[in-house]
């Protein structure tokens, strides 16, 4: 029997190992031989291992997690309570987005998010059902604002968020408070993060599951947990229910976490509990079905109420399943093309700081007390190359097109928030390089983490403050406002048709008015989900097409001309705003406008006036024989 368990015996050995199994493992430490006073936090005896022969399997344990606890002791040491930071980085980010932020909608998608949120019913594919119920709850519990307002502000506080997460990520990579300012300087007056905080979107909610993800991978990474990879199945299963690029980055932090805690992990029950916890997150795509049965609105996108068209919805099948856009996947060239215009951007639009500074990263050595970070580099550098290779390769759309550029850059901020939290390692390494020559290195690179911040917001707040922008709330309302009772509205475009649908469903603006979209009556489900709501509106087919020809053949499509003639008896009064792409195919007469950018035209026709949207170059009104 060794010199300890003759001093104090095998009782008082229980009782130590006891009260050892209920501390933390930063609780556990070394020291000179002493008897358990209450807790046994000595496990070296004039510095030699302690050993007790017959309890050997639970003496190695102890052992290991002591070696662990002083590897990890050093780096929370040296991380305060991150509290203060993160309500002050909150109510900054806060600040400045809610003084920027749309009294009413912008443009793109926001229209139908909120109005179709506000109903009750279906965004367009797939689906976004957390972002569509935290919507309404939103919409309709608070009192104040208009309703697009409230919207836009959930947006903001989903945005600040992920910025907070950002933080506390790097935080928890670094063990610096100073690093992980210089993250979120990097991050959250970002251009793109900016404008995607102002208006109501689906990215604020993205970014903030994707921030929830990197937090809980770095805590992980730093003291494995299997309560963390539970909670980290849990949080990538809710994340897909709002966008689907979350898997990207599933698929590569998946791997590595069930690797790192394979011993008890790659268990059968404990495979389970994980595919059940990601399930659970899987839950708000009921939502889709329970809405498609309960009510047929037109303000709603698909049919989910059978299997097929549920995974239709789900699976992005209109659009194309792993396209941004339905057609041909891109080519090698376009992939080229869109990484090297994802680095120009990135880097004019941080003073190159960005994609620099994760670079600087991987040629600089790890921290000594930072361990973690050698896997955790790796992690996120494998996350970023994997979700801009896939993403640029899926992504087939026409950069030079300004408006699909705008379209595919937007995405670029889930890898922004990787890149920022390497950019944020970084200042960490360089500070531990520096430190012992230049004591003084952490309140430089906090200074330049406020200088940056600083700059971001003064030389882009006049250009991102749309306080006073009603020009797509003012579109939607003109478009409606000179109509006849009872007319029925042919739209085409996301910006006129979604503005008229929110200043309808959501403002209340001339509810006689029936809306008939173009673009989606090219699909099976709306012309008879239309039939079913509009009783009085006549539809001489199943679909609508732009083809002339293929009415020759079959006559389940139609056109303008068909939707002008099969009212003529009716005396109904449409108008359509049309693209100038699409003035040959229209077959009936036009009235051309010229228009300029960031102009709102009156064209004046015989029985009605229409606001021409101001983001078409040129474009014509389509009227039938009225």
């Amino acid at each position: 029997m060794c010199v300890p368990c003759s001093r104090w015996g095998a009782t008082g050995m229980r009782s130590a190992w006891r009260n050892t199994r209920s501390r933390w493992p930063w609780q556990l430490g070394a020291s000179r031989c002493t008897p358990p006073r209450g807790n046994l936090a000595v496990f070296t005896f004039c510095n030699k291992p302690f050993c007790l022969a017959s309890w050997g399997q639970r003496t190695r344990m102890v052992e290991k997690t002591a070696a662990a606890a002083a590897v990890a002791a050093p780096a929370a040491a040296d991380v305060p309570s991150l509290l203060p930071s993160l309500l002050l980085l909150g109510a900054l980010q806060l600040a400045v987005y809610g003084s920027t932020l749309f009294p009413s909608i912008p443009g793109g998608d926001s229209g139908e998010l909120v109005s179709t949120s506000y109903v009750g019913g279906v965004p367009h594919p797939p689906g976004y059902p957390t972002y569509a119920m935290l919507n309404w709850v939103v919409l309709h519990l608070v009192p104040m604002g208009s309703v697009a307002w409230r919207a836009n502000v959930l947006n903001a506080v989903c945005s600040a968020a992920a910025g907070v997460l950002v933080f506390a990520a790097t935080a928890v990579l670094t063990a610096s408070q100073h690093a992980a300012w210089a993250a979120a300087a990097l991050f959250v007056f970002n251009r793109l993060t900016w404008i995607y905080a102002v208006s109501a979107e689906v990215f604020g909610l993205n970014n903030l599951f994707v921030g929830a993800v990197l937090l809980l991978l770095c805590l992980f990474l730093r003291q494995p947990s299997v309560a963390l990879a539970r909670a980290g199945a849990l949080v990538l299963g809710l994340g897909l229910t709002n966008q689907h690029t979350l898997v990207l980055y599933g698929v590569v932090v998946v791997p590595v976490v069930l690797w790192v805690r394979r011993d008890v992990l790659l268990r059968p029950k404990e495979l389970l509990l994980l595919g059940l916890c990601f399930a659970a997150g899987l839950l708000p795509y009921l939502y889709l079905p329970v809405v498609a049965w309960r009510q047929r609105m037109p303000l709603t996108w698909g049919d989910q109420r059978s299997l097929a068209g549920f995974l239709t919805h789900l699976l992005r099948r209109e659009y194309g399943t792993f396209d941004l856009a339905k057609g041909e996947s891109g080519s090698i060239l376009t992939v080229t093309q869109a990484t090297m215009y994802q680095v120009q951007s990135l880097a004019t639009e941080t003073f190159y700081l960005l994609p620099m500074l994760p670079v600087v990263s991987l040629l600089l050595p790890l921290p000594a007390e930072l361990p973690h970070a050698v896997l955790a580099r790796r992690v996120l550098v494998a996350m970023v190359l994997f979700y801009s290779a896939f993403f640029n390769w899926r992504a087939n759309l026409d950069l030079s097109n300004t408006l699909l550029a705008g379209v595919h850059e937007r995405f670029w901020m889930q890898p922004n928030m990787v890149l920022a939290m390497l950019g944020g390692l970084c200042c960490a390494q360089i500070v531990s390089l520096v430190k012992a020559r230049w004591p003084a290195i952490k309140q430089v690179v906090l200074a330049g983490a406020m200088v940056l911040l600083a700059v971001q917001v003064g030389t882009q707040y006049q250009v991102r403050d749309e306080s006073n922008n009603y020009s797509v709330r003012d579109l939607g309302r003109s478009l409606l406002a000179g109509l006849p009772q009872d007319s029925v509205l042919l739209l085409m475009g996301d910006l006129p048709g979604n503005a008229a649908r929110y200043v309808q469903a959501c403002d209340g603006v001339r509810p006689d008015v029936k809306l008939v979209d173009l673009e989606m009556s090219t699909y099976d489900w709306y012309v008879p989900m239309l039939r079913h709501k509009l009783p009085g509106v006549v539809f001489p087919g199943v679909y609508f097409s732009l083809n002339l020809l293929s009415f020759s053949f079959t006559n389940q499509f139609y056109s303008f001309e068909h939707h002008f003639t099969a009212r003529w008896e009716r005396k109904r009064v449409e108008l359509l705003f049309i693209p100038l792409k699409h003035r040959h195919a229209a077959g009936v007469p036009l009235w051309p406008g010229a228009l300029r950018h960031e102009e709102v035209s009156r064209l004046q026709c015989p029985l009605a006036r229409v606001c021409v949207p101001a983001h078409e170059s040129r474009g014509h009104l389509v009227a039938g024989r009225l």
